[in-house]
């Protein structure tokens, strides 16, 4: 022992740096777990495939399904990547995903009882009927428990419910996820009262479209008709949420294709100014606009002539366009074509009274294709629908403007 310590002793700074790497090491063991989960957290919510959880019940604390990491959300995108991997496209599994979150059950319980009473269950709510074998039974009869995958199964081949979601299937073709979550509502769904929670389901789906990268799903041609590329104009105009998140810089020229990349971005509100999207150069995705307010980022993002900090609304747009020619030109509604803009107004022109888009094709009648913000895709972000549903009453007496920018 007398020898050990002046050995100690003498080589004492080094036995101390070892013992402190030792003693750092271990912190980092336990406290590091915190940092690479947050990471990880990060990574698996945003990016991970969830299809492997279609076949059980995934477990865990409910939570909202709009925060990444509950089990909510994770059962939300299983649902989601069930259906895209049946062929549906982004848009589609958003509309389907909007009715579960948006009315029936945003925890996303795969038991839940029917909403109201009925004698309903699960994500779809398979209501029995008088003089039909109880579907419920016959569900636990054919899959067991209540899952994605069998829920999704039983929707797509029981004699019961594949007519309405093969009649699904071809009415969405092309459409907006806002546009799917109404026709999912009033084709499968079928509630008492449409208009009680049409907002909120079209909603939810924008959100799902948004979260789960909708926009990279075109749907098979196969299984759509030849409606894919209709479908969302996927893979080159949506966002995807496991992208690094970049602006994706200007498209100038093309004001159709600057504009379908920000599908899904902002909150629609009735105001508008730059600040409320961060900038153009530098737009938050989260931020507030009005329909007035994206058209005039599209057009200033692209390249185009705008009043400085959306200094104008759809009145002012009309005006412009038929008159002073600062920004806009009025154009014949048979010139109109991909990048123009539709302008209609009753009134004064301001908030309910008037609504603006931009052609995403030739003018060819009310089932024209548009971007917009608010409209169709009501309190959610920039959504794709066409110029009937959008537009709505404003088309019954309205003052309607074609448009094309003026280049600087």
């Amino acid at each position: 022992m007398a020898k050990i310590f002046p050995f100690v002793k003498k080589h004492a700074v080094v036995f101390i740096s070892i013992g402190i790497i030792i003693f750092a090491a271990f912190f980092v063991s336990l406290n590091g777990v915190g940092l690479w989960d947050l990471q990880q957290k990060q990574n698996d919510d945003d990016c991970q495939d969830y299809s492997s959880d279609a076949g059980k019940v995934i477990k865990g604390a409910g939570g909202a399904w709009t925060t990444k990491g509950t089990r909510a959300y994770k059962t939300a995108k299983a649902i989601f990547q069930y259906w895209v991997s049946h062929g549906l496209s982004g848009a589609q599994a958003a509309g389907i995903i909007g009715n579960v979150a948006g009315a029936e059950d945003p925890t996303f319980s795969p038991g839940q009882e029917e909403i109201g009473g009925g004698g309903g269950q699960g994500f779809y709510q398979f209501t029995p009927t008088s003089g039909d074998e109880s579907v419920n039974q016959r569900y636990t009869k054919r899959f067991g428990k209540w899952t994605v995958k069998g829920e999704g199964d039983f929707v797509r081949t029981d004699h019961r419910y594949k007519g309405a979601y093969e009649q699904f299937l071809h009415a969405s073709k092309g459409k907006s996820p806002a546009e799917c979550a109404y026709l999912w509502e009033t084709i499968y769904e079928r509630p008492a009262s449409v208009a009680a929670t049409k907002v909120q389901r079209q909603s939810a789906a924008q959100k799902a479209y948004r979260m789960f990268g909708g926009a990279k799903y075109k749907g098979k041609n196969s299984l759509l008709g030849g409606a894919a590329k209709g479908a969302s104009d996927a893979a080159s105009s949506g966002d995807d949420d496991c992208d690094n998140g970049g602006d994706g810089g200007a498209v100038h020229g093309d004001i159709a294709k600057t504009a379908l990349r920000y599908i899904g971005w902002f909150h629609y509100e009735q105001s508008h100014g730059e600040s409320y999207i961060g900038s153009v150069k530098h737009p938050n995705k989260n931020g507030v606009t009005d329909c007035s307010g994206f058209v005039w980022f599209a057009l200033a993002k692209a390249g185009y002539k705008v009043p400085a900090n959306m200094g104008w609304y759809t009145k002012t747009m009309e005006q412009d366009a038929k008159g002073a020619h600062h920004w806009l030109h009025a154009i014949p509604k048979s010139k109109a074509r991909r990048g123009d803009i539709i302008i209609v107004n009753q009134g004064g022109g301001s908030g309910d009274d008037g609504h603006t888009a931009i052609l995403l094709e030739k003018y060819h009648g009310n089932s024209t294709r548009i971007v917009e913000e608010g409209g169709t895709g009501g309190d959610g972000g920039v959504n794709k629908s066409t110029i009937g549903p959008a537009f709505g009453s404003l088309l019954n007496g309205g003052s309607v403007t074609f448009a094309r920018a003026i280049k600087k």
